[in-house]
């Protein structure tokens, strides 16, 4: 895979990191680990495991900051 369609992939891809989404938000990452966890978010979720998984929702992170299409049901 190049770098161009690499990019790509991670651009398109529904899901985004808790460091991406802390740096959009212009928050720490920490900060959205305890969002998520305490309910504060609404644009992720986390799988309790071993260690947690944090699914975060890009459509619904660029909503709320503006740069999304709004999710119409």
């Amino acid at each position: 895979m190049n770098e161009c369609s690499e990019k790509m992939t991670k651009v398109s891809s529904p899901t985004m990191t808790v460091q991406e989404t802390a740096r959009l938000l212009g928050v720490s990452p920490q900060c959205v680990r305890v969002g998520l966890e305490s309910g504060a978010f609404q644009f992720g979720t986390v799988v309790k495991m071993k260690r947690n998984v944090y699914v975060i929702y890009r459509q619904a992170v660029e909503e709320l900051i503006g740069k999304g299409e709004p999710n119409v049901r």
